[in-house]
Protein backbone atom coordinates (compact mmCIF):
# COMPACT_ATOMS: atom_id res chain seq x y z
CA UNK A 1 0.00 0.00 0.00
CA UNK A 2 0.74 3.49 -1.07
CA UNK A 3 0.30 6.30 1.72
CA UNK A 4 -1.83 8.89 0.29
CA UNK A 5 0.79 11.35 -0.17
CA UNK A 6 2.48 9.26 -2.55
CA UNK A 7 0.07 8.05 -4.33
CA UNK A 8 -0.63 11.62 -5.40
CA UNK A 9 2.31 12.44 -6.22
CA UNK A 10 3.29 9.40 -8.07
CA UNK A 11 -0.43 9.91 -10.07
CA UNK A 12 0.91 13.71 -10.64
CA UNK A 13 4.02 12.54 -11.86
CA UNK A 14 3.04 9.95 -14.47
CA UNK A 15 0.33 12.10 -15.93
CA UNK A 16 2.43 15.15 -16.77
CA UNK A 17 4.89 12.95 -18.12
CA UNK A 18 2.88 11.75 -20.88
CA UNK A 19 1.62 15.19 -21.67
CA UNK A 20 3.96 16.60 -24.13
CA UNK A 21 4.37 12.89 -25.88
CA UNK A 22 0.81 12.22 -26.23
CA UNK A 23 0.62 16.10 -27.38
CA UNK A 24 2.94 14.77 -30.17
CA UNK A 25 1.64 11.43 -30.80
CA UNK A 26 -1.50 13.14 -31.63
CA UNK A 27 -0.20 15.41 -34.13
CA UNK A 28 1.59 12.20 -35.85
CA UNK A 29 -1.61 10.02 -35.67
CA UNK A 30 -3.74 12.32 -37.41
CA UNK A 31 -1.38 13.48 -39.80
CA UNK A 32 -1.03 9.95 -40.55
CA UNK A 33 -4.78 10.12 -41.14
CA UNK A 34 -4.92 12.91 -43.45
CA UNK A 35 -1.97 11.91 -45.40
CA UNK A 36 -4.23 8.31 -45.50
CA UNK A 37 -7.45 10.38 -46.73
CA UNK A 38 -4.84 12.09 -49.65
CA UNK A 39 -5.49 15.51 -47.30
CA UNK A 40 -1.61 16.70 -47.20
CA UNK A 41 -2.12 20.01 -46.86
CA UNK A 42 -3.62 19.46 -43.18
CA UNK A 43 -1.35 16.12 -42.43
CA UNK A 44 2.02 19.27 -43.14
CA UNK A 45 0.07 21.38 -40.82
CA UNK A 46 0.01 18.99 -38.13
CA UNK A 47 3.58 17.71 -38.45
CA UNK A 48 5.28 20.62 -38.32
CA UNK A 49 3.69 21.46 -35.32
CA UNK A 50 4.83 17.52 -34.12
CA UNK A 51 8.09 18.68 -35.25
CA UNK A 52 8.36 21.69 -33.17
CA UNK A 53 7.92 19.56 -30.21
CA UNK A 54 10.84 17.07 -31.29
CA UNK A 55 12.72 17.87 -34.28
CA UNK A 56 14.93 14.13 -33.69
CA UNK A 57 12.23 11.03 -34.95
CA UNK A 58 12.34 9.43 -38.20
CA UNK A 59 8.84 8.99 -38.58
CA UNK A 60 8.59 13.46 -38.70
CA UNK A 61 11.21 14.05 -40.66
CA UNK A 62 11.10 11.30 -44.11
CA UNK A 63 7.14 12.03 -43.87
CA UNK A 64 7.61 15.77 -43.92
CA UNK A 65 10.23 15.16 -46.95
CA UNK A 66 7.35 13.36 -48.43
CA UNK A 67 4.69 15.80 -48.22
CA UNK A 68 7.14 18.81 -49.16
CA UNK A 69 8.32 16.03 -52.37
CA UNK A 70 4.46 15.82 -53.31
CA UNK A 71 4.11 19.57 -53.42
CA UNK A 72 7.63 19.99 -55.20
CA UNK A 73 9.16 21.77 -52.26
CA UNK A 74 12.60 19.56 -53.28
CA UNK A 75 14.83 21.70 -51.00
CA UNK A 76 12.56 21.35 -47.81
CA UNK A 77 12.34 17.92 -49.02
CA UNK A 78 15.76 17.10 -49.49
CA UNK A 79 16.91 18.94 -46.04
CA UNK A 80 13.99 16.56 -44.07
CA UNK A 81 14.89 13.45 -45.86
CA UNK A 82 18.86 13.79 -44.89
CA UNK A 83 17.83 14.37 -41.38
CA UNK A 84 15.57 10.79 -41.61
CA UNK A 85 18.80 9.17 -42.95
CA UNK A 86 21.08 10.71 -40.18
CA UNK A 87 18.38 9.47 -37.48
CA UNK A 88 18.31 5.93 -39.34
CA UNK A 89 20.19 4.96 -41.82
CA UNK A 90 18.28 2.05 -42.87
CA UNK A 91 15.45 3.31 -43.58
CA UNK A 92 14.57 2.44 -47.42
CA UNK A 93 12.26 5.08 -48.30
CA UNK A 94 13.50 8.22 -47.18
CA UNK A 95 16.63 7.06 -49.87
CA UNK A 96 14.09 6.23 -52.19
CA UNK A 97 12.38 9.40 -51.85
CA UNK A 98 16.15 11.04 -51.81
CA UNK A 99 16.60 9.78 -55.50
CA UNK A 100 13.25 11.31 -56.48
CA UNK A 101 13.85 14.51 -55.50
CA UNK A 102 17.21 14.42 -57.62
CA UNK A 103 15.20 12.64 -60.67
CA UNK A 104 13.13 16.01 -60.24
CA UNK A 105 16.21 18.03 -60.50
CA UNK A 106 17.96 15.66 -63.36
CA UNK A 107 20.75 15.02 -61.24
CA UNK A 108 20.57 11.38 -62.44
CA UNK A 109 23.75 9.51 -61.03
CA UNK A 110 23.24 10.71 -57.74
CA UNK A 111 19.35 10.16 -57.75
CA UNK A 112 20.67 6.34 -59.24
CA UNK A 113 22.99 6.15 -56.18
CA UNK A 114 20.34 6.88 -54.01
CA UNK A 115 17.72 4.20 -55.70
CA UNK A 116 20.57 1.73 -55.00
CA UNK A 117 20.86 2.75 -50.75
CA UNK A 118 17.42 2.27 -50.96
CA UNK A 119 17.61 -1.14 -52.48
CA UNK A 120 20.24 -2.05 -50.26
CA UNK A 121 18.36 -1.04 -47.59
CA UNK A 122 15.74 -3.23 -48.28
CA UNK A 123 13.25 -1.26 -50.21
CA UNK A 124 10.67 -4.41 -51.49
CA UNK A 125 7.85 -2.70 -53.57
CA UNK A 126 8.83 -4.15 -57.21
CA UNK A 127 5.96 -2.83 -58.96
CA UNK A 128 5.85 0.59 -57.92
CA UNK A 129 9.32 0.66 -59.98
CA UNK A 130 7.12 0.43 -63.09
CA UNK A 131 4.14 3.29 -61.96
CA UNK A 132 6.35 5.67 -60.60
CA UNK A 133 6.08 8.62 -62.70
CA UNK A 134 9.40 10.34 -60.86
CA UNK A 135 11.48 7.41 -62.24
CA UNK A 136 10.20 8.27 -65.82
CA UNK A 137 13.55 9.32 -66.82
CA UNK A 138 15.93 6.80 -65.64
CA UNK A 139 13.49 3.53 -67.02
CA UNK A 140 15.50 2.89 -69.58
CA UNK A 141 18.78 3.68 -68.40
CA UNK A 142 21.13 0.67 -68.25
CA UNK A 143 22.07 1.91 -64.97
CA UNK A 144 18.90 1.20 -63.77
CA UNK A 145 18.38 -2.68 -65.65
CA UNK A 146 21.22 -3.15 -64.03
CA UNK A 147 20.39 -2.50 -60.89
CA UNK A 148 16.91 -4.83 -61.23
CA UNK A 149 19.05 -7.43 -61.98
CA UNK A 150 21.13 -7.65 -59.00
CA UNK A 151 18.55 -6.59 -55.92
CA UNK A 152 15.54 -8.45 -57.48
CA UNK A 153 16.61 -11.81 -58.33
CA UNK A 154 13.77 -14.87 -58.24
CA UNK A 155 14.94 -15.76 -54.69
CA UNK A 156 14.58 -12.43 -53.84
CA UNK A 157 11.33 -12.42 -55.05
CA UNK A 158 10.39 -15.38 -53.27
CA UNK A 159 11.23 -13.43 -49.60
CA UNK A 160 9.31 -10.53 -51.14
CA UNK A 161 6.18 -12.59 -51.26
CA UNK A 162 6.55 -14.37 -47.92
CA UNK A 163 6.64 -10.15 -46.72
CA UNK A 164 3.31 -9.63 -48.85
CA UNK A 165 1.33 -12.95 -47.35
CA UNK A 166 2.49 -11.83 -43.72
CA UNK A 167 1.71 -8.71 -44.17
CA UNK A 168 -1.88 -9.56 -45.25
CA UNK A 169 -2.32 -11.89 -42.41
CA UNK A 170 -0.45 -9.01 -39.82
CA UNK A 171 -3.43 -6.80 -41.08
CA UNK A 172 -6.14 -8.87 -40.23
CA UNK A 173 -4.86 -9.79 -36.69
CA UNK A 174 -3.94 -13.29 -37.62
CA UNK A 175 -0.54 -12.49 -36.01
CA UNK A 176 0.89 -16.12 -35.43
CA UNK A 177 0.35 -16.88 -39.26
CA UNK A 178 2.07 -13.33 -39.56
CA UNK A 179 5.02 -14.14 -37.25
CA UNK A 180 5.52 -17.21 -39.21
CA UNK A 181 6.03 -15.90 -42.88
CA UNK A 182 7.87 -12.87 -41.76
CA UNK A 183 10.48 -15.66 -40.08
CA UNK A 184 10.20 -17.27 -44.07
CA UNK A 185 11.05 -14.21 -45.36
CA UNK A 186 13.75 -13.71 -43.42
CA UNK A 187 15.64 -17.20 -44.05
CA UNK A 188 14.36 -16.64 -47.67
CA UNK A 189 16.67 -13.74 -47.89
CA UNK A 190 19.37 -15.12 -45.98
CA UNK A 191 19.92 -17.56 -48.74
CA UNK A 192 19.42 -14.89 -51.38
CA UNK A 193 23.25 -14.13 -53.61
CA UNK A 194 23.62 -10.62 -52.42
CA UNK A 195 21.85 -10.61 -48.83
CA UNK A 196 20.51 -7.51 -47.80
CA UNK A 197 20.77 -7.51 -44.26
CA UNK A 198 18.79 -3.93 -43.27
CA UNK A 199 15.98 -6.34 -45.21
CA UNK A 200 16.32 -9.56 -42.62
CA UNK A 201 16.80 -7.14 -39.72
CA UNK A 202 13.24 -5.55 -40.32
CA UNK A 203 11.58 -8.35 -41.38
CA UNK A 204 12.77 -10.24 -37.86
CA UNK A 205 11.52 -7.11 -36.29
CA UNK A 206 8.01 -7.88 -37.67
CA UNK A 207 8.07 -11.24 -36.49
CA UNK A 208 9.03 -10.47 -33.03
CA UNK A 209 6.02 -7.94 -33.05
CA UNK A 210 3.89 -10.55 -34.57
CA UNK A 211 5.02 -13.00 -31.76
CA UNK A 212 4.44 -10.20 -29.26
CA UNK A 213 1.09 -9.39 -30.28
CA UNK A 214 0.13 -13.14 -30.37
CA UNK A 215 1.16 -13.54 -26.76
CA UNK A 216 4.02 -15.66 -27.72
CA UNK A 217 6.82 -13.94 -25.65
CA UNK A 218 10.03 -16.66 -25.70
CA UNK A 219 9.13 -16.70 -29.59
CA UNK A 220 9.17 -12.89 -29.86
CA UNK A 221 12.13 -12.94 -27.66
CA UNK A 222 13.72 -15.11 -30.55
CA UNK A 223 13.29 -13.27 -33.46
CA UNK A 224 14.15 -9.74 -31.28
CA UNK A 225 17.49 -11.07 -31.08
CA UNK A 226 17.75 -12.32 -34.19
CA UNK A 227 17.01 -8.98 -35.36
CA UNK A 228 19.10 -7.13 -32.73
CA UNK A 229 22.15 -9.26 -34.53
CA UNK A 230 21.44 -7.52 -37.85
CA UNK A 231 20.76 -3.75 -36.66
CA UNK A 232 23.93 -4.12 -34.85
CA UNK A 233 25.80 -4.82 -37.74
CA UNK A 234 23.93 -1.91 -39.35
CA UNK A 235 24.88 0.62 -36.86
CA UNK A 236 20.80 1.27 -36.61
CA UNK A 237 20.55 2.85 -33.03
CA UNK A 238 16.92 3.80 -33.90
CA UNK A 239 15.66 0.32 -34.44
CA UNK A 240 18.03 -1.10 -31.64
CA UNK A 241 16.08 1.31 -29.27
CA UNK A 242 12.82 0.53 -30.48
CA UNK A 243 13.43 -3.45 -29.91
CA UNK A 244 14.94 -3.23 -26.58
CA UNK A 245 12.01 -1.35 -25.40
CA UNK A 246 9.34 -4.12 -26.91
CA UNK A 247 11.88 -6.46 -25.26
CA UNK A 248 11.29 -4.40 -22.03
CA UNK A 249 7.88 -5.01 -22.35
CA UNK A 250 7.72 -8.65 -23.42
CA UNK A 251 10.37 -9.77 -20.07
CA UNK A 252 7.74 -7.04 -18.03
CA UNK A 253 4.83 -9.69 -19.11
CA UNK A 254 6.08 -12.61 -17.97
CA UNK A 255 7.27 -11.25 -14.89
CA UNK A 256 10.86 -11.04 -15.18
CA UNK A 257 11.20 -7.35 -13.79
CA UNK A 258 14.81 -7.26 -13.94
CA UNK A 259 15.23 -8.11 -17.55
CA UNK A 260 12.46 -5.88 -18.30
CA UNK A 261 14.26 -2.80 -16.58
CA UNK A 262 17.55 -3.55 -17.70
CA UNK A 263 16.51 -3.75 -22.05
CA UNK A 264 14.34 -0.75 -20.92
CA UNK A 265 17.54 0.55 -19.70
CA UNK A 266 19.85 -0.27 -23.32
CA UNK A 267 16.66 1.32 -25.05
CA UNK A 268 16.96 4.38 -23.26
CA UNK A 269 20.77 5.01 -23.17
CA UNK A 270 19.88 4.33 -27.31
CA UNK A 271 17.41 7.11 -27.65
CA UNK A 272 19.65 9.68 -25.60
CA UNK A 273 21.94 9.00 -28.02
CA UNK A 274 19.59 9.71 -30.58
CA UNK A 275 18.37 12.91 -28.98
CA UNK A 276 14.67 11.41 -29.13
CA UNK A 277 12.93 13.66 -26.25
CA UNK A 278 9.61 12.56 -26.30
CA UNK A 279 10.88 8.59 -26.15
CA UNK A 280 13.31 9.58 -23.34
CA UNK A 281 10.07 11.06 -21.54
CA UNK A 282 8.43 7.86 -22.15
CA UNK A 283 11.11 5.20 -21.41
CA UNK A 284 11.83 6.55 -18.43
CA UNK A 285 8.21 6.91 -17.14
CA UNK A 286 7.31 2.82 -17.97
CA UNK A 287 10.47 2.22 -16.18
CA UNK A 288 9.39 4.31 -13.15
CA UNK A 289 6.18 2.09 -13.55
CA UNK A 290 7.99 -1.40 -13.93
CA UNK A 291 9.76 -0.46 -9.82
CA UNK A 292 5.97 0.16 -9.04
CA UNK A 293 5.06 -2.67 -10.05
CA UNK A 294 7.89 -4.69 -8.17
CA UNK A 295 6.59 -3.95 -4.58
CA UNK A 296 6.86 -0.92 -1.92
CA UNK A 297 11.10 -1.51 -1.68
CA UNK A 298 11.31 0.41 -5.25
CA UNK A 299 8.79 3.25 -4.72
CA UNK A 300 11.65 5.54 -4.59
CA UNK A 301 13.24 4.15 -8.21
CA UNK A 302 9.48 4.45 -8.99
CA UNK A 303 9.63 7.86 -8.23
CA UNK A 304 13.11 8.71 -9.21
CA UNK A 305 12.32 8.03 -12.57
CA UNK A 306 8.96 9.28 -12.92
CA UNK A 307 10.49 12.84 -11.90
CA UNK A 308 12.82 12.36 -14.80
CA UNK A 309 10.30 11.84 -17.42
CA UNK A 310 8.54 14.71 -15.78
CA UNK A 311 11.21 17.21 -16.11
CA UNK A 312 11.71 16.05 -19.42
CA UNK A 313 8.15 16.85 -20.69
CA UNK A 314 8.21 19.98 -18.72
CA UNK A 315 11.52 21.32 -20.85
CA UNK A 316 9.78 20.24 -23.68
CA UNK A 317 6.82 21.92 -23.17
CA UNK A 318 8.55 25.48 -22.28
CA UNK A 319 11.05 24.80 -25.48
CA UNK A 320 8.07 24.90 -27.55
CA UNK A 321 5.91 27.77 -25.52
CA UNK A 322 9.29 29.74 -26.28
CA UNK A 323 9.40 29.01 -29.88
CA UNK A 324 5.85 30.17 -30.13
CA UNK A 325 7.00 33.69 -28.68
CA UNK A 326 9.94 34.17 -30.39
CA UNK A 327 7.68 33.23 -33.87
CA UNK A 328 4.44 35.54 -33.04
CA UNK A 329 5.91 38.20 -30.90
CA UNK A 330 4.91 41.38 -32.37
Amino acid sequence: MISPSKAVVLFYIFTSSLLSQDLFDQYVREALEFIDNGDNENALILLKKAYEINPNTIGVNSSLGYLYLVQNELEQAEMHLIRATQIDPTIEFTYYNLACVNFKWGIKDVGLKYLEQAFESGYREYNWLFKDDDLLSIRDDVRFKALLKRYFTKKDLTSINYFIDAHKYYDQEDFPKAAKLYEKSAKSEEKTPHVLLSWIAHTYYMAAMSYYKSGLYENSIKSCKEAIKYFKSLKDKESLASLYDMLGWVFNNIGEFHEAIENKQMALNYYLELKDSTEIADIYSSIGGMYDDQGLNNIERAVENRIFALDLSAQFLIDVAKQNLIRYKP
